[in-house]
């Protein structure tokens, strides 16, 4: 499985969360580095 997320995907994922950490709330801005995105596909699902 290809672990590229689409530039497209990222953008849409980045708006509804608002720019936050879905775990903690803290926003991107704040912190020193980019948000990475893990479980696209849940791993109870193969991902």
């Amino acid at each position: 499985m290809s672990v590229y997320v689409a530039v497209e995907l990222q953008r849409k994922v980045r708006k509804q969360f608002k720019h936050c950490c879905a775990y903690c709330r803290t926003t991107e801005s704040l912190t020193a580095t980019t948000f990475e995105f893990e479980h696209i596909v849940g791993k109870s699902l193969g991902g």
